[in-house]
Order: structure tokens, then sequence, then C-alpha cells
């Protein structure tokens, strides 16, 4: 049975379960369809952390080279605000088929800035292998993709190829690195749970499951949906009602959910 968490959600042992029993996809969901629950802020303090004191860099995922030079910035500046409030985080792009990943501290003559990882769009498949010797040594052990499930439902053609594609090429060795994905419920139609046959395991109130490709949790903060509905924004705009706080697969209406008794053809 799932964990209720109180305060935050850390998504720390679902990738060391991964990483233990060489299984390939790390996937978390909001119980609560709203932000809050800390799925990308433990994601950035596992890969930071793990890169401080383990050396181990990561990648991260995005669709479009449009999304260059922003992306990381959003994911770990929260965690670095809180934690390391003298480093900055930045992306440099490289020929607009990468990014890499920069942490900076200190100042003047202290001053450091290290590559701690790299962004790569998806679309930017082929183009990535010429890059390979980069980062088949730079020991990148850990591929992330945030809000991997988007708003619009709009995903790439063959955007699980191409996500293999790029893993295959930054993972020369061929070892089992885990893939770490974090969104809000959206929709159980996604290229990704179709490829790991979720659609045909999970329910909308199904809060854990592993099997041998994917370890799933929809997680559930404690009092994280009373913070919603109480907060003056939610109030203003109506969004007050059960159905705003529970766990709806949105574009989905509940199709590939439910599971129907004794109905006809």
């Amino acid at each position: 049975m799932a964990k209720v968490y109180k305060d935050y959600f850390d998504i720390s042992h679902m990738i060391e379960t991964a990483k233990n029993e060489h299984i390939c996809f790390v996937i978390a969901v909001s119980e609560d369809k709203e932000r809050g629950a800390g799925k990308t802020y433990s994601s950035a303090s596992y890969l930071f952390e793990h890169y401080l004191n383990e050396g181990e860099r990561f990648l991260i995922f995005v669709r479009n080279v449009k999304e260059l030079g922003h992306i990381a910035e959003g994911i770990f500046g929260n965690y670095l605000n809180d934690n390391y409030p003298d480093s900055t985080i930045s992306e440099k792009k490289q020929d607009n088929v990468f990014s890499y990943i920069y942490v900076t501290s200190g100042k003047g003559e202290d001053k450091t800035s290290d590559i701690i990882g790299y962004v790569v769009p998806l679309k930017n498949a082929a183009g990535v292998k010429q890059y390979r010797g980069i980062f088949q040594a730079s020991n990148v052990r850990y591929f992330y993709m945030d809000e991997f499930m988007p708003l619009d439902g709009k995903y790439l053609s063959d955007e699980t190829r191409l996500m293999k594609t790029i893993y295959d090429t930054v993972n020369g060795k061929i070892e089992d690195l885990p893939i770490i994905m974090t969104a809000n419920c959206i929709t159980l139609g996604n290229p990704y749970f179709s490829m790991l046959g979720l659609n045909g395991k999970i329910q909308s109130n199904t809060r854990k499951i592993k099997t041998d490709t994917v370890v799933y949790e929809n997680v559930t903060v404690e009092g994280l949906a009373d913070k919603h509905l109480n907060s003056a924004a939610n109030r203003a705009f109506g969004q007050t009602g059960e159905a705003y706080t529970s766990n709806v697969w949105i574009m989905d209406n509940n199709s590939l959910v439910c599971k129907p008794d004794n109905w006809g053809r």
C-alpha cells in the first residue's frame, strides 16, 4: 500500500528501488492534480546531491529545441535557493542540439562553475549521436523528464523511440540507468503508459504498482488538497469542489479507468 506523505513527497525511495532491482522507469504522479506535492523538488534534490557526493551527472529530456536554455533553472531553482543560496544554475546551448547545465558558486577568485548535467530535446535524437563522446565520458547516470504528460496532450510522433535513441547514445555501456518521470495526473492515453502497459493495470485510485519495467506511484500528501481548497485564488476562480482536488484523469473523462461488469457488446 502506498504511503501517505506528510508535508512533502520524496522520490528517492522509488529511484533506489529501480536501481537495486534493475527497473528502467520511475514514474511519480500527483494524487492532487495541482502543484505542491514535491515531485520536482525531490527529484532535483536527488540529482543535485548525487552529483555533489558521487560525481554522477544527469540528462533532462524536453521535447523541442525552443525549450533549451531555461529548463534547468525551473527544475533546480527552488532547491538551490533553499539549500545552496550562494549557488546558481544556468544553461549554455551547444549548436542548438543540447544544453550544458552549469552550477556556479562563490564570488571573485573563489568562483567555480561546473557542468552537472545536460538538457536534450527528443526531437534532436539524430543530432545527439555526433556528441556521443561527450555524453559517454561524462558519467551520466540518470535521465529525467518533468511534466512528461503535457497539459495540451500533444506528444511527438514516435516519442518513445526518440527517447530510446538518446538513451542508447548516452548509455554507451548498456547499463541499467533509471529514467525518472514526474507529472500531475492528466491522461492515461499517453505513449509512456501505453508502452509500459500501465493503462491496462491502473485505475484512477491506484496508488502504487511495480512491474519489471516501471516503479509507479500516485502521490498522496496529507493536507495538500485542503491547502488548495482554502487558497484565496482557488476560491476566487471557483475551484473549490471535490472534482478539483480529487485525482481526475484530465481529457480522458475516466476512459480506460473503469472496469464495467455485465456489459453487453
